[in-house]
């Protein structure tokens, strides 16, 4: 059975925030490999604008 990882969590991973240390233990649990869909990189994308737009992130 596959797993697919909701946007949230992709972006916890991605991205430092308040999930991100359970992203980070939750991915140290379960090492297989997540399938990344053309849906979820528009989402993540959009994820990561709005929060550069928004100031939770600084472009690098």
């Amino acid at each position: 059975m596959k797993t697919y990882a909701d946007t949230s969590l992709l972006f916890s991973l991605y991205a430092t925030d308040a999930n991100s240390p359970k992203a980070d233990a939750w991915r140290i649990a379960n090492p297989h490999p997540l399938p990344l869909t053309a849906f979820h990189r528009l989402e993540l994308r959009n994820a990561l604008n709005l929060a550069g737009f928004q100031k939770r992130l600084t472009p690098v």
